[in-house]
């Protein structure tokens, strides 16, 4: 689940047959056999058949629309915006080609021109939930919670049983602090099917702003088992384990972080605050010594860190029932 949007390939049933009193060389043809080639998937095959329709009717809105999705599924991007945009020349209202163009807008990072297409597509057709699900995306990807919500719930309603749209549904949650509905959102979209490493470590992430520390531990394991080489997802269970008191497995997790990249900094005051809490106070003072030899702010942070998770397990303790 990630910002790549999707190009749409529409292929009109119309075109799936062959008159009787066609020739062999007409643009219907031409535009049935590229049809099928991407349906297909044959996308070189498509480019060919659509190439002639063009020869025959260089300004034919179809080929030139669907060579631009031949293209992009050849991962041939700029031929395939060249191709979307000459199509837009000739109907700037075609709800799939505004959906193309703004996906290529969206996976370029040009938000703004991504909108302004999504619209158009939605404005055209508001029938079909993956344009709902592309506009509220990118509204939400701009910072504007309030417009893409609605779009999103929108989405929603059209398709309730899309796990990407509960998904985009709780990272607006997420973002705007409302972390209650943000795991609700992300439980129903893995109750929906979700099983990318994304849904788990998304959810483990809300979690542990909700304090709930032991709960997030199996989600980043469910990420870590989908994407081994997650880094993130390994720090983060960490620091669940940190946060949970677990002060030798965090160590233990924070090892493999600083293993597997030397450089994070984070991870070097994760594993010296585990060791020390740990007890282990010859490796805790190791590390801080590094980080001081770094940049003392860091050596610093290492000790905040030490000294929050005390008074925030000595606040436990208190709250614990005799």
């Amino acid at each position: 689940m990630t910002n790549m949007r999707t190009i749409i390939l529409t292929v009109f049933c119309g075109l799936l047959f062959i008159a009787s009193a066609a020739t062999a060389d007409s643009i219907p043809i031409y535009l049935q056999k590229g049809g099928k080639g991407l349906l297909d998937k044959d996308y070189y095959k498509a480019l060919e058949n659509y190439t002639h329709a063009l020869r025959l009717d260089p300004e034919n809105f179809m080929a030139l629309r669907n060579i631009g999705v031949a293209y992009e599924g050849i991962n041939e991007h700029e031929l395939a915006q060249q191709h979307f945009e000459m199509a837009y020349r000739i109907d700037s209202m075609d709800a799939d080609l505004n959906n193309n163009l703004g996906a290529m807008y969206s996976n370029k990072n040009e938000s703004f021109k991504a909108i302004r297409h999504f619209e158009i597509a939605f404005k055209s057709d508001s029938t079909k939930p993956m344009y709902a699900l592309h506009l509220g995306q990118e509204y939400a990807r701009v910072g504007e919670l309030g417009k893409a919500l609605p779009m999103l719930h929108r989405a929603r309603l059209l398709n309730p049983g899309h796990p990407i749209i509960y998904f985009a549904i709780a990272n607006c949650h997420a973002e705007a602090g409302a972390l209650d509905s943000a795991e609700y959102y992300y439980l129903e979209s893995q109750r929906l099917g979700a099983k990318d490493w994304e849904s788990s470590y998304f959810l483990g992430s809300v979690r542990m702003r909700q304090g709930k520390y032991e709960e997030a531990i199996p989600e980043f394991t469910t990420a870590l088992g989908r994407k081994p080489d997650c880094t993130d997802c390994l720090q983060s269970r960490a620091l669940a384990y940190l946060k949970s008191g677990d002060y030798n497995e965090a160590a233990s997790q924070f090892k493999q972080v600083v293993e597997a990249d030397s450089a994070n900094i984070g991870a070097w005051i994760g594993l010296g605050a585990s060791y020390s809490l740990a007890g282990s106070a010859k490796s805790a003072d190791s590390i801080l010594f590094g980080l001081y030899v770094v940049d003392s702010s860091l050596g610093y942070e290492m000790l905040r860190v030490i000294s929050s998770e005390h008074k925030r397990q000595k606040e436990l303790s208190k709250e614990s029932p005799k």
